[in-house]
């Protein structure tokens, strides 16, 4: 089968076509699933530069993607609430998504990956930009309603790059789910006049062009409860944060957190993790502002929290450009906006048959259920999520 995929650990620029044997089932556990659609997010990029090698075993040729969407081809014998022919969606830790077919296996990597059935009106290119988006915006923003004093009801928050795979999903969940007063959000001249029209009305109630804008002096200094750093310009806002106020970033990780997705990473990289993230707690200290570093976790809640939002047609996904999948160069450049983070609109890359494509916008209208599979020794039924951390199973009355 054909993937995208490097030879090399080191520059993006030397993904390429592959052929690689097309995967089957080894455990009566296992999901084979022909792939649809995948999205790009920044995981894709640091794995392809061989930086997670610290904490994960990778071997080459290494197959770029995590989050995916396509249809169940063979599911193991102990495989519950899944058939054959049936449209999926989900994220792997795993990786190797951008493949025609992957497969889904608590034996590959650390054993963890979500799958859910696709809402009969969402096309594979608008599930495929949910998974490692959404969560990501959920938990941010859980973490700041935690921390912030009062929670984040009828408070001001600035998240940069509104129209990125998170920050889009994050402004609109920021005022209907958690009751933000005000959001900020900044973006370049050419994006400003897209904003209402892929996020909806009222999401936003100031855009700031950074292009042109000073964002510090504009907002003024303590003038904002959070700030969710989508763009690694988090501390460049320290000022206009209260004090008291928090920084969540989706760029790093405590030791703690880190031994839940990669229970096998050495002890000496935790000590580095915990000693970067004290640090960046003692920068944003020096403004009397707490930092917190996001933890993507895949929960039954915050599914359920998106299928309410589905239901009440209040969430849009924006993704963005399309490129065939035979389009290395396209791709190649793709993963540069990626990785710089700037010139990119939403996230999400397809490939059908023989294509990969970026969609413009999605609108999820309608509720069906969702599943999420972690565990070798924990049957999958319709809507059961497990969290592996405790190894409890939560099961949804469907009623």
């Amino acid at each position: 089968m054909r993937v995208l995929g490097l030879r090399t650990f080191g520059k993006i620029h030397k993904v390429e076509l592959l052929s690689v044997p097309i995967p089957t089932l080894t455990g009566s556990h296992d999901i084979l699933i022909k792939v649809a659609y995948i999205s790009l997010n920044q995981a894709d990029t640091i794995r392809a530069r061989g930086f997670s090698r610290l904490v994960e075993n990778i071997t080459l040729p290494f197959i770029i993607g995590t989050d995916y969407a396509g249809s169940v081809v063979e599911v193991g014998e102990d495989v519950k609430g899944f058939k054959k022919g049936e449209r999926v969606y989900g994220f792997t830790f795993a990786g190797g998504t951008a493949a025609e077919y992957i497969l889904l296996s608590p034996s590959l990597g650390n054993g963890k990956f979500a799958i859910a059935k696709i809402p009969e009106r969402l096309t594979f290119a608008q599930a495929a930009a949910l998974p490692a988006s959404g969560a990501t915006a959920i938990c941010a923003l859980q973490i700041a309603d935690k921390e912030v004093e009062g929670g984040l009801k009828g408070k001001t928050v600035l998240v940069p790059g509104g129209l990125g795979g998170v920050g889009s999903l994050a402004v609109q969940f920021a005022k209907s789910v958690f009751g933000v007063e005000r959001v900020i959000t900044t973006l370049s001249t050419a994006k400003i006049p897209k904003l209402e029209g892929l996020v909806g009305e009222g999401c936003v109630d100031i855009i700031l062009d950074y292009t042109k804008t000073n964002v510090v002096e504009e907002i003024g200094r303590e003038k904002v409860d959070l700030v969710i750093d989508t763009a690694m310009v988090g501390f460049s806002y320290l000022p206009i944060i209260k004090s008291g106020g928090v920084l969540v970033s989706l760029f790093g990780k405590t030791w703690t957190q880190m031994k839940v997705d990669w229970p096998l990473s050495p002890r000496w990289v935790g000590v580095i993790m915990d000693f970067v993230d004290g640090v960046q707690r003692w920068r944003a200290g020096r403004w009397g502002v707490r930092y917190f570093a996001t933890f993507s976790e895949f929960k039954g809640e915050n599914w359920d929290l998106i299928e309410r939002m589905v239901e009440e047609g209040r969430l849009r996904v924006v993704v963005g450009e399309e490129v065939e999948m035979g389009d290395v160069d396209g791709v190649r450049r793709l993963l540069d906006v990626v990785t710089s983070g700037k010139g990119s609109v939403g996230n999400g890359i397809r490939r059908e048959r023989k294509k990969m494509s970026f969609s413009v916008r999605l609108e999820l209208a309608n509720r069906e259920d969702y599943a999420s599979y972690f565990l070798p020794h924990t049957p999958v039924t319709e809507r059961l999520f497990v969290d592996t951390s405790c190894w409890c199973a939560f099961k949804h009355d469907s009623t």
